[in-house]
């Protein structure tokens, strides 16, 4: 025999590392991901979760009206204190029986 027949060689497949374990060879696919039993659980419920957090925000955004502040909502900070915006005297105004209104100023 000669020394070829025993040397590992190198080829496109086994990356030069011999007899690889969790190579192609190993699972009968090219290209095929080995991914461990507990691994993949933990892969399978963060994406479930993922795929529920956004089910449950987009239910909520669409079905009660959630939405984030537009253009529309934002006030200029400078006409804050100005006479007449309800934003200079901060508080809670009664506007019918059990419905109210809050003006809050935040600061950082």
């Amino acid at each position: 025999m000669s020394e070829h027949d025993h040397a590992t060689e190198q080829t496109p497949e086994t990356g030069g590392h011999g007899d690889d374990p969790h190579g192609a060879a190993s699972h009968g696919e090219a290209g095929a991901l080995h991914i461990e039993k507990w691994e993949g659980i933990w892969i399978r419920i963060a994406l479930g979760m993922t795929v529920i957090f956004i089910a449950a925000i987009t239910t909520a955004a669409l079905s009660f009206g959630i939405s984030v502040p537009g253009v529309t909502a934002r006030i200029n900070p400078a006409t804050l204190n100005d006479e007449g915006n309800p934003f200079a005297t901060p508080g809670i105004r009664e506007l019918a029986p059990g419905k109210y209104e809050v003006y809050m100023v935040a600061q950082t």
